[in-house]
């Protein structure tokens, strides 16, 4: 008798490939594979490292991995080097950087030229000054832009990481996929094989129409199941491809490798939310900024209190061709702004960006919470698969083929047992 070979488990396939899924985006969500040095950021040393090399030297490398399958090192690297978004995100924040740093460039000294002249004499005079507000208010200032420059750095390392996560999703999504299309292209197989079979007992007269339409019945329905596979595989590849910003032509890639068999322990809910307070990097980007914009209000309080300050000096010649040279001070007299109202600025702007972080915190532990309560359910579905349900259909369908082989059952139950067990595993 002809046995159906037994199937690999196209619902555990998926249903570990949800957990894994699940488990990155909870990853992202408390910034775990992000540590944060916000005077080298890994993002920033990646890009650059990239940029050394040119378009063309670029594409070599990524044309030379994808000869061989793509292991996710593999895939992450060639989305890495096709990552123009990134790069234009780089730019961007290397912009903002030289902005900032710009504005702690110290002002030229200006020079000023007159004649001053009267009915019995005249003299010319040559004035040159110094604004000494740029050096009383550098280290301030300084201060404001190392901080404003962590801040830009996390949220482009924040970027970063979102970008590779999509990458991770994109190639397991796919990877799965592939694993799943091949279990349902053998049950097809087995199914069409059954029916072949079928087709020459009908013949032999030891089953009927009904059977043998039953059967037919079951081979479409396999051939509609793997068609609706292949759509399924050819999206996910297209979604992969873009993850790795190839060329829509460049089809010519494959990647290898192998789901997860273990299940990942599911960190605390203490543990995650510590991991929120200190790796989140869009928080960390919030308290950079807190501390920033304190740096730029004592800088704008100190230039109100003291309102001008420059110095410098004065050349004069009469017109005898006597030459003098005299100091010249100039001091602002901040009789209307005192810089009253820069403490009151300073308070709102820190509650502002603070209250904006308690938001943040607030939002990533209800959307930890809510993954973690997947995960938990997910992983309970997986355990009760493997140990109960999946076993147990295992075994009815072995019982049923065992009759079948002594004629005590019909092929159309034989097909319906190893229907069942498929279903128990796509659930």
């Amino acid at each position: 008798m002809t046995s159906i070979p037994g199937i690999a488990s196209i619902w555990n396939v998926k249903r570990t490939n949800s957990f894994g899924i699940t488990l990155i985006v909870l990853l992202i969500l408390v910034g775990h594979s992000s540590t944060i040095h916000a005077d080298s950021s890994p993002a920033v040393d990646q890009v650059e490292s990239n940029l050394k090399m040119n378009a063309s030297e670029r594409q070599n490398v990524v044309n030379n991995m994808l000869a061989k399958p793509l292991t996710i090192k593999d895939a992450e690297l060639v989305a890495f080097l096709n990552a123009n978004n990134i790069y234009a995100r780089y730019y961007d924040l290397q912009l903002h950087i030289t902005d900032a740093q710009q504005g702690l460039a110290i002002t030229n000294p200006s020079v000023g030229f007159g004649i001053i002249a009267d009915r019995s004499n005249s003299r010319t005079e040559l004035t040159i000054e110094q604004d000494l507000m740029g050096w009383i208010l550098h280290g301030t200032k300084a201060s404001w832009v190392d901080a404003l420059t962590k801040a830009q750095i996390m949220e482009f390392s924040q970027a970063f990481l979102e970008f590779s996560t999509t990458l991770k999703k994109a190639y397991y999504s796919y990877l799965a996929a592939q694993e799943a299309h091949l279990i349902q292209a053998n049950y097809a197989d087995a199914a069409k094989a059954t029916f072949d079979l079928q087709k020459r007992q009908y013949k032999a007269g030891t089953i009927n129409e009904l059977q043998l339409k039953l059967g037919e019945v079951t081979v479409q329905n396999t051939i509609f199941e793997l068609q609706k596979s292949e759509l399924t595989l050819a999206q996910l590849r297209l979604d992969l491809q873009l993850a790795m910003g190839l060329d829509p032509n460049q089809t010519e890639w494959k990647i290898e490798g192998k789901l997860r068999e273990a299940v990942p322990k599911i960190p605390t809910l203490t543990e995650l939310d510590t991991l929120i307070d200190t790796k989140r990097l869009d928080i960390a980007a919030i308290r950079f900024r807190i501390t920033a914009e304190e740096n730029r209000l004592d800088a704008q309080e100190l230039q109100d209190k003291i309102g001008s300050l420059k110095a410098g000096f004065i050349v004069a010649q009469d017109i005898d061709g006597k030459k003098t040279i005299s100091p010249k001070v100039e001091v602002g007299i901040p009789l209307f702004n005192q810089g009253q109202l820069s403490q009151s600025k300073k308070n709102q702007a820190t509650r502002q960006l603070s209250e904006t972080m308690e938001d943040a915190k607030l939002k990533a532990q209800y959307s930890v919470r809510k993954l973690v309560t997947q995960l938990e359910y997910e992983h309970q579905q997986i355990i009760q698969i493997k140990t109960h349900l999946i076993p147990l259909h295992d075994k009815v369908a072995d019982l049923t083929q065992a009759h079948y082989n002594n004629l005590l059952a019909g092929t159309y139950a034989l097909i319906e047992s190893r229907q069942e067990e498929l279903n128990a595993r796509q659930a």
